[in-house]
Parts: C-alpha cells; sequence; structure tokens
C-alpha cells in the first residue's frame, strides 16, 4: 500500500480533526483576552498628578483629563504653566530664568517629577504606570 499523504501532499484534515482546530482557536482567544487585559491594567486609569508650590499641594489633576494649569505667583502673575495631555504632562512654560523644568520633558510614570526650583513648583506623577528604571544617576 502507498501512503497517501505523499501523494496528496500536506492536509490539515489529516493531521488534525475538528475538535483539534477548536481547542486551537480556543487557547488563542483565552491569550489574547489576558494579553488585553494585561495591558489595559497597566494604563492604571487612576493616574492623578500632584503639584505643590512652596511645599504646599496647589492641587491634584487627573492624568486622563487633557488640561492646562497656570501657577500664579503671590502678585497673581502666571509664574509657571502645566500642561495635561494624552496621559502625559509636561511644564509648558515657566518665568524662571533657566527654564530647566520646560526643558525636562514629559512624564508619565508613577513617581517620576518635574521641579522648578526658583518658582519652588513640583509636578508629581501619582500611580501612573510603574518606571521602567528604579532610578538614574549620571
Amino acid at each position: 500500500m502507498t501512503d497517501r499523504r505523499s501523494k496528496e501532499g500536506f492536509s490539515f484534515r489529516h493531521y488534525f480533526h475538528k475538535a483539534d482546530i477548536l481547542l486551537i482557536l480556543a487557547m488563542l482567544l483565552i491569550t489574547l483576552a489576558f494579553f488585553l487585559l494585561a495591558l489595559n491594567r497597566s494604563k492604571q486609569s487612576g493616574a492623578r498628578v500632584r503639584i505643590e508650590v512652596s511645599g504646599s499641594t496647589y492641587g491634584t489633576y487627573s492624568l486622563q483629563k487633557d488640561q492646562t494649569i497656570k501657577i500664579p505667583d503671590s502678585d497673581g502673575k502666571i509664574m509657571n504653566t502645566v500642561k495635561i495631555k494624552d496621559e502625559q504632562v509636561w511644564m509648558k512654560d515657566a518665568d524662571c530664568p533657566d527654564k530647566l523644568c520646560v526643558k525636562m520633558g514629559k512624564i508619565h510614570a508613577d513617581g517620576q517629577t518635574i521641579v522648578c526650583l526658583p518658582n519652588r513648583v513640583v509636578v508629581t506623577v501619582l500611580g501612573g504606570e510603574k518606571s521602567e528604571y528604579d532610578s538614574v544617576a549620571n
């Protein structure tokens, strides 16, 4: 007798039954569901931004709501502008001479901070996604 598989070539019907294919599809769907659930949890929908001025809390804001926060000095003049957009926060503008806080860029991970020393403003992310690094040293 000759082997039918060698004449006909590869066929899923010779190697897999309907139940095998359904089992593989079910396992793939379950894996995909767990992946999407883990991805969704990593976003930490409760992420917030705390802004402190001179050691006192100026306000706490949701990282999910796009907004601009203007921080005035004691005379009412705007000294810092903080921008929250696309689940990231950054110092958009500051009236300090060196503007290092503006150059710090965007932050989004839990514990990351932006500091404006001349104006004594600290912006901290609370409860965001976990940072890839524990600390950074130069």
